[in-house]
């Protein structure tokens, strides 16, 4: 047999038809990257106005101004 280690995965590819598993790599990646986009718009101000999301009952509890 000429088989690589590793494909065995990549070599079925009638898993992907299946709608569970279409939605476990949807969700896994969705989940992946969002915090990490929306980490970034923290600094960028992007997607938000963080100046306005942050409740000003909590801005004084903040060692730091909200924008950094």
């Amino acid at each position: 047999m000429n088989r690589h280690v590793g494909t065995a995965a990549l070599e079925d590819w009638s898993e992907w038809e299946k709608p569970v598993f279409q939605a476990f790599w949807l969700m896994r990646i969705v989940f992946t990257v969002a915090p990490i986009v929306f980490g970034l718009d923290r600094f960028a101000h992007a997607l938000v106005d963080w100046n306005r999301c942050l409740a000003p009952e909590f801005v004084g509890l903040c060692p730091e101004p909200p924008i950094s």
